[in-house]
C-alpha cells in the first residue's frame, strides 16, 4: 500500500472493476499509486505512522520504498 495525493478525480480501472478516487489523500495499492503518478494526477506521500500527517515525498533523490520492503 502507498499514500498518494490526487490533484483531481481519477479512475483506477482494472478488468471487472473501477475505483473512482476524488481529489485528496488516500492509501492505495502500489499498482494504483504507480499508475496515478505516471498519469500525472498524483504525488507520492510519506506517512511514518498512523498518527502522522501525510506529507509529500521529499524528492526523486530519495526514492520511495519498493514493494519488496
Amino acid at each position: 500500500m502507498a499514500w498518494v495525493r490526487f490533484s483531481h478525480p481519477w479512475d483506477y480501472r482494472q478488468p471487472g472493476f473501477t475505483i473512482a478516487y476524488p481529489a485528496g489523500d488516500f492509501n492505495v495499492t502500489r499498482d494504483a499509486a504507480e499508475k496515478a503518478i505516471n498519469a500525472g494526477v498524483a504525488v507520492r506521500l510519506r506517512k511514518l505512522n498512523k498518527n502522522d500527517e501525510a506529507v509529500e515525498w521529499p524528492s526523486e533523490a530519495e526514492p520511495a520504498p519498493s514493494a519488496a520492503g
